[in-house]
Parts: C-alpha cells; sequence; structure tokens
C-alpha cells in the first residue's frame, strides 16, 4: 500500500527532505553572492569615479589624457556604467579642456562629449556651461593653413557642434549665431584645401542652425558663400562627394523655409537656375561620374582590408544594398540615397519659390518639368521623391488652371492615384489628397475627373475612409481609457492623440471633398460611386461626426451633389437621412444651410426622374417634417436669389394638399 502511494506522488518523498534544503541554500546563496557582487561593482566603480575627477582636476596632462582614455574605454564597454552624478561633474571639466591649447585633451574630451549631448539633459547643461564658445574657440585653433592644424580634432568637434545644434535646436542656433559662429564656420567652407568630412559636418551645422536664424542667407551673401556653394554643386569634378552637394541643396531648401523678404537674396545669387538644372537632371552624367567615383574608392578600401576575400565581398555586397544599386546604370544612379536627397531638397525648395507667382509661371512654363515629376518623382519607390514631387504638383495646381489642364495632359493622374496605394494617412497621402482635391475643382474646365476615376480613385478612397474610421475608433477608445485613468488633459499622451484625431477629421474632409467634386457634372460618375460603396459611410458621418460643424457643412454641400441622382435619391430617403436635411436648412453655419436647401431642391425638382409613387412618398416625408413653414420663414430673411430657389420648391411641392394648405394657395 506504501508502494503504490510513492508511485502515485513521486514529489512526496522530496517534500521536506534534505535535497530540497540543500536547493534552497543554494539558491539564497546565489542571491546574497549576486548582491555582494554588485554592492562591490558600485563600491569600485564610484572609487574610480572618484579618482577620474581628482585626475582630471589635479594630475598632470599626460595623466588626464589617461583619464580622459580610461573614461571612453569604459564607456565602450558598458554605455550606464558611470552614473548620472559623475557624468554632472565630468561635463565642466571636458568643456575646459576643449578650450584647452593641448589636442589630445581636447580630443578625448570631444570624444566623451559627442556621446554625451545625444541626451538632451547634458546638451543642455553643455550650452548653460559656455560649450558653444569653446567649440567655436577649438575650431579656431584648427583652420585648415594653420601650423598646429590638427584634421582629426577639428573633425570631431564639428560634429560635437552639429549634433549640440540638432539637439539643442533654437538655443543652440542663436548662441552660435551670437558668438559670430557662423562667420567662423563660412570661412572653414571657403577652403578648397578643406577635407569632404569638415565640408559635410560644416554644412551640417549651417542646415541645423538655418531655422532659428533668421538671416542666415544675408549672412551667407554677405560673406560670398552662395556662389561657392553653387560652384560646387555644378562642378563636374568628380573628386567633389555628392554628400557636400546633398548637405548644400539641404541648406538651400533650409532657407527657403526662411521669409519670402529673403528669396531674393537666393535668387541673385542664381540658386534657381542650379535647381532646375538638378531637377531636370541635366547634372545627371556628373553625378552619376561622382558616384562611380565615390563607389571605386570604397572598393579600393576594400581590398586593402587584410580581413581575406570572403569578408570584402560581404562588404561589397553591403554597400551595394546600402546604396540601392541596381544592374544598369541609369537605376543605379537613381536609387542611391544622396543623389534621391539632392533631387528632393531641390524641388521642395523651387516649391517654396513657386509662391511667387512670377517665379511659378517661369518654372512651370519649363514644359519638360511636368514629364521629369511624372517619371522621376512620382513613379519612384521612394517617399521623400514621391513627397517632393506631389507638393510641387498641389503648388503649381492652386497657382494656375494652366498647371491643372498640364498634368492632365502628360497623363500623369494614374501616378497620382498610385501614390495612395501605399501609405494611407502619412505625409505623401495628406499631400496627394490635397492635391487630387484641387485637380477635381472647376471639372467642368479641365475634365480631370473621369480620369482620376478612370485610375482607380473611387477605390483607393473607399479603403481610405474605412482606413481613417478604424484607426478613429482605436483612437477613441486610447482617449476614454486615459479619461478614466484621470490621466491630465495636458499629458503629452492626451496631446499626441488629440493631435491624432484632429489629423484624420482634417483627412476624412478632404476625401469627402473630393466626392463632392467628382459628383458634381455627369451621372454616370455619381452610380460608380454608389457602386463602390461610398455613400453609406458617407451618410453614416451624419450622425457618427454630428458635432463638427465644419465637417457636417462639407458632408452636406457633397449629399447635395450626389442627390442629383435618382438611385441616389432613393436610398437618401431609405436611410432616413431627410429629416437631417430640413433640420439643417435652420442652421446659422452657411455652407451647411447651402447644402441643405440645394439638397432638398434636388429632391423635390428632380423628382419626375422617379417612379411617381416614389416622388408622392418623399414629398409626404419631408411635408411632415414642416418644410414649408421653415421654407417660408427662410424666404422672408434672404437675398432675391434666395427667393427665387425656394419658390421654385414650394411651387413643386404644393401637388401635396397640406403643402398647399400652408402656403395658403386654393
Amino acid at each position: 500500500m506504501e508502494q503504490t502511494n510513492k508511485k502515485e506522488n513521486p514529489l512526496k518523498s522530496l517534500l521536506g527532505s534534505e535535497k530540497l534544503r540543500l536547493v534552497g541554500l543554494g539558491t539564497a546563496s546565489i542571491g546574497v553572492g549576486y548582491y555582494f557582487c554588485k554592492q562591490l561593482i558600485s563600491i569600485n566603480r564610484e572609487d574610480k569615479e572618484s579618482q577620474i575627477l581628482t585626475t582630471l582636476t589635479k594630475g598632470s596632462e599626460k595623466a588626464q589624457a589617461e583619464a580622459l582614455d580610461e573614461i571612453i574605454k569604459s564607456n565602450q564597454k558598458n554605455r550606464e556604467y558611470f552614473n548620472e552624478q559623475f557624468k554632472t561633474k565630468l561635463l565642466p571639466v571636458l568643456t575646459k579642456f576643449l578650450a584647452s591649447t593641448n589636442f589630445e585633451l581636447g580630443f578625448l574630451s570631444a570624444k566623451i562629449i559627442l556621446n554625451l549631448v545625444s541626451n538632451r539633459v547634458y546638451c543642455s547643461k553643455f550650452i548653460e556651461l559656455f560649450g558653444i564658445k569653446s567649440l567655436l574657440y577649438a575650431i579656431q585653433q584648427n583652420i585648415p593653413g594653420i601650423n598646429n592644424f590638427d584634421l582629426d580634432y577639428l573633425i570631431i568637434v564639428l560634429k560635437v557642434l552639429a549634433k549640440v545644434i540638432k539637439i539643442g535646436k533654437g538655443r543652440a542656433a542663436k548662441k552660435l549665431s551670437k558668438a559670430k559662429g557662423i562667420s567662423l564656420l563660412v570661412t572653414l567652407l571657403h577652403f578648397e584645401e578643406a577635407s569632404t568630412c569638415i565640408q559635410i559636418y560644416t554644412l551640417k551645422c549651417l542646415t541645423w542652425a538655418a531655422e532659428f536664424v533668421p538671416r542666415l542667407p544675408v549672412l551667407l551673401n554677405k560673406f560670398h558663400v552662395w556662389p561657392m556653394l553653387l560652384r560646387t554643386v555644378s562642378s563636374k569634378k568628380k573628386q567633389i562627394n555628392l554628400k557636400v552637394i546633398e548637405y548644400t541643396t539641404s541648406l538651400i531648401n533650409d532657407c527657403s523655409k526662411l521669409q519670402s523678404t529673403y528669396h531674393n537674396q537666393l535668387l541673385q545669387a542664381g540658386v534657381i537656375s542650379i535647381l532646375f538644372d538638378i531637377v531636370l537632371e541635366k547634372n545627371k552624367a556628373d553625378f552619376q561620374l561622382k558616384a562611380d567615383f565615390e563607389k571605386s574608392k570604397k572598393e579600393k578600401e576594400m581590398k586593402k582590408n587584410e580581413k581575406g576575400k570572403e569578408k570584402e565581398k560581404v562588404k561589397v555586397n553591403k554597400n551595394k544594398k546600402e546604396e540601392g544599386e541596381e544592374q544598369g546604370k541609369g537605376k543605379e544612379i537613381i536609387n542611391n540615397p544622396s543623389y534621391q536627397n539632392i533631387l528632393a531638397n531641390s524641388l521642395i525648395s523651387l516649391t517654396r519659390f513657386m509662391k511667387d507667382s512670377s517665379i511659378c509661371k517661369f518654372i512651370c512654363s519649363e514644359y519638360d518639368i511636368m514629364f521629369k515629376i511624372r517619371d522621376l518623382f512620382l513613379s519612384s519607390n521612394c517617399s521623400l521623391l514621391n513627397f517632393a514631387g506631389i507638393r510641387f504638383i498641389r503648388i503649381a495646381c492652386e497657382k494656375s488652371l494652366a498647371n491643372k489642364i498640364a498634368v492632365r495632359e502628360t497623363r500623369m493622374i494614374p501616378s497620382i492615384v498610385r501614390l495612395l496605394k501605399g501609405e494611407k494617412i502619412g505625409e505623401v497621402a495628406i499631400e496627394t489628397i490635397c492635391t487630387i482635391k484641387i485637380l477635381t475643382q472647376q471639372a467642368e474646365k479641365t475634365e480631370n475627373i473621369q480620369f482620376f476615376i478612370q485610375s482607380g480613385l473611387l477605390k483607393e478612397i473607399l479603403k481610405i475612409l474605412n482606413y481613417i474610421e478604424s484607426e478613429h475608433k482605436i483612437l477613441l477608445t486610447k482617449q476614454q481609457i486615459n479619461l478614466e485613468k484621470n490621466i491630465d488633459k495636458i499629458d503629452n499622451k492626451n496631446i499626441k492623440l488629440k493631435s491624432k484625431i484632429h489629423h484624420l477629421s482634417f483627412l476624412r474632409s478632404k476625401v469627402v471633398e473630393i466626392i463632392g467634386n467628382c459628383s458634381y457634372l455627369h451621372e454616370t460618375d455619381r452610380m460608380k460611386i454608389l457602386n463602390v460603396g461610398i455613400i453609406e459611410i458617407l451618410l453614416n458621418f451624419f450622425t457618427n461626426y454630428n458635432q463638427d460643424i465644419k465637417f457636417q457643412g462639407i458632408l452636406m454641400c457633397t449629399l447635395a451633389n450626389l442627390l442629383k441622382s435618382p438611385s441616389i435619391r432613393k436610398l437618401v430617403f431609405k436611410k432616413q437621412i431627410f429629416p437631417i436635411i430640413v433640420h439643417y436648412l435652420n442652421s446659422d453655419n452657411f455652407r451647411i444651410y447651402t447644402g441643405a436647401i440645394f439638397s432638398i431642391q434636388n429632391i423635390v425638382l428632380l423628382g419626375a426622374q422617379l417612379e411617381k409613387n416614389l416622388w408622392i412618398a418623399m414629398i409626404d416625408s419631408l411635408v411632415k417634417l414642416d418644410l414649408v413653414p421653415i421654407l417660408m420663414k427662410i424666404s422672408s430673411e434672404s437675398t432675391q436669389e434666395k427667393q427665387n430657389q425656394i419658390v421654385n420648391i414650394l411651387q413643386r411641392i404644393s401637388v401635396h394638399p397640406i403643402a398647399r394648405k400652408q402656403i395658403g394657395v386654393n
């Protein structure tokens, strides 16, 4: 009996046994050992930190250099090795070394600072400690041509400065400008013997400062930088790195963001013609030469590598993948990330200049540009090029009806619709939807709508609307959870959620406006909208978003256009939307009221297109909703044009006996 119990419960013999006690003691020993090891490491680290700080403040220059080297090595092994308190004490010492005449101490300090300023807190402290002045002093001591010039030190200092401006934003840029750092950076650019790295990081510093130094274009003009930079961009020398050209066009792009009053500085320097040449790919052969030169340089460096042929092949393949290289020289250059940025920066800058109507006319008069936008920017798999291309089209079409016609004539519409097949609510999608809205306005003059519908626009719109609604539900659920948790309204999470909801509302409005534009002219277009299944979604919006007055106005005007179709009138009647339309006749919002009055007009005056019994049922429904008294009240407060519109509606509705009585007609 005892034997059978042992077989049934094998753990029973272990409970309370010596084995289990030993396991428990072993586990406890490991835990205690781990705790003591951790404490010991912490004590050792604190001792080490104290020793390092003492050496850095009181030791010899050789000892100081060794201490800095120790910090770099420890940090490479474990980024979290040193605690926050130590880093805070260390930063003033490092900043002081930057301004020292000992290049070794400055170089090692800059390496550590580069790592520290990635954190916003330390970046802010570095700025407070006059770190930018120290960096500028270090640059001053290392200008090419001076005897003490140290290339590695200058590059690391420029890297630190670029990162501080990028993370410190306006605060850092203003300190740079105040300390006359712009003129110092410009001095570096003027040295032709300066290395590619110096040029790239100097341009990075200027680019990230541009947003916060409004006078930068003027300063660059004053120091004769534009002609020099433009010579760089248009240079046929293969030695000029594509990255240098990329950051030059990026600087032009950032300067073009500034007030249009500064645009003249760029125009006078001949910026537009250079950008124009880039966009039209007139420099393509030169850029190809530079790309090939860079590629061969990389391959030569790889061959020198002593790690063996197999590793060389891996590296070559990796580089090819990174640069997006494909077979054939024509495609290879387009898929080079630097070249894509050059193209995008150039087109975005040109687009900003196009806010001036005369410049817009000049740029768009070059007919090839529309074909180039279609074949290069809109047909690319690079979202940055797509964004630049579609923004150009939007601005061009806003400025001129002729450009809307040019879009159709260059057969660009399928390429525009294709962009909607990618991201549904990103930057490219927003620009594309806004562009389509503009292109479908004044439809009778451009005939663009039929081309959009033929290109599959309605199916893409349906997908976008469904995507927006599903995303909206998710965001509202998150918002409700935050409310239940009593998270403050000004909390970052709630602010981000609110921003996303607003973003979706904006997109929804633009899509509904496009549907309104597409339903304006032809019955065949309205039937396609009905058949795709968009109408049901629109009708749900009347109840789902009845608090959004602006959106209801857009929705009402779109519905008025759709109600020209007998089949859609039938569906709207069936879905019981008539009470909403009649109710909106009393609205103070002009767009809601206008949409409602035109909707009533289309229901009543176009009724003969329906079966007689159905039309009478519709009139009966409207009369029971007190349409006649509402119209008569509105008529007394309306313009002559609106009064005539209301009289036409009342005459047609007077076939109903109750309506006749209300009007006072026998």
